[in-house]
């Protein structure tokens, strides 16, 4: 009768634990994916003061897998990452796409922006809000340069 006690407490505490745990798991992923979004908004930030095209700096103005960016990769950041906390059904990672807000002709104006997502994201009208969670689906901006 006591040993039945004791396993009914330690399977109460397991309908309790794994549920957070798994909670647990996915908010690490997500938060992981989001400084990902960060360092390669950074890396495109340093790669573009030292990067020129056609004598003017340049930053896409369309959001663009970052490892198609030439040049960035493998110089700037490691090419190869994926988000982990955005799947599709068959299991395809989520892409991190860059592109930046602002003065096309004003590198210092323009603002860096990373979203993570499984389709490239539509050009924002105004500069858009980190609003990046697993919860959201499709994705969402992971990193916005202040």
């Amino acid at each position: 009768r006591d040993l039945f006690c004791v396993f009914a407490f330690f399977g109460l505490i397991a309908l309790i634990a794994v549920p957070n745990l798994s909670g647990i798991r996915q908010r690490a992923g997500t938060s992981a994916d989001m400084r990902t979004a960060e360092t390669i908004g950074k890396a495109v930030r340093i790669w573009a003061t030292d990067v020129y095209v056609d004598g003017t700096r340049y930053i896409p103005q369309e959001p663009v897998i970052y490892n198609e960016i030439e040049g960035l990769c493998p110089s700037y950041i490691s090419s190869g990452y994926n988000a982990k906390s955005l799947t599709n059904r068959k299991g395809d990672s989520a892409n991190y796409y860059v592109t930046s807000y602002g003065d096309g002709e004003n590198m210092s104006k323009q603002k860096i922006c990373v979203y993570i997502g499984l389709e490239a994201p539509k050009m924002p009208t105004s500069l858009p809000e980190v609003d990046y969670s697993e919860s959201r689906g499709n994705g969402g901006w992971a990193y916005v340069e202040k």
